[in-house]
C-alpha cells in the first residue's frame, strides 16, 4: 500500500469570503495596503491591517465603518484567511502565511528537537 496525498488548490475560506462580501470597502483597503507595502519592499501584514480595521478611531479616519448591527469591522481570526485570499487573487503579493493543520494533511506540527 502506498501513501497518497491529496493536493487541493488554494481556496478562500468561507468566513473570509463572507467578510469580503459584507465589507467591500474594507477588502479594497486591505488589497491597497498589501500592494503598497509590497511596492515599498515590505511584507504585507494582514494582522496589521486587521488591527487598523478593528480600531474604530482608525477605521473612521480611513473612511470605513462597521456594517449595520456589527460592533467592529474585522476580527483577528480572519488574518490567515485574508493572507490566503490575497495570495490566491494576487500571487505577486506573496503574503506570509503560517502553515495550517489542513495544509499538513491533518498532522500535528513537528517540534524542533
Amino acid at each position: 500500500m502506498t501513501d497518497a496525498q491529496l493536493t487541493l488548490a488554494p481556496t478562500i475560506p468561507g468566513d473570509v469570503e463572507s467578510w469580503r462580501r459584507k465589507n467591500p470597502e474594507s477588502w479594497r483597503a486591505v488589497v491597497r495596503w498589501a500592494h503598497e507595502d509590497r511596492e515599498a519592499g515590505l511584507k504585507p501584514s494582514t494582522r496589521l491591517y486587521l488591527c487598523l480595521l478593528r480600531r474604530p478611531k482608525w477605521a473612521r479616519a480611513l473612511g470605513l465603518a462597521p456594517m449595520c448591527g456589527d460592533k467592529f469591522i474585522a476580527n483577528d481570526h480572519l488574518s490567515s484567511g485574508l493572507a490566503r485570499a490575497l495570495n490566491a487573487e494576487y500571487p505577486d503579493l506573496k503574503c506570509p502565511v503560517r502553515d495550517s493543520c489542513y495544509e499538513r494533511g491533518g498532522k500535528p506540527k513537528e517540534r524542533a528537537s
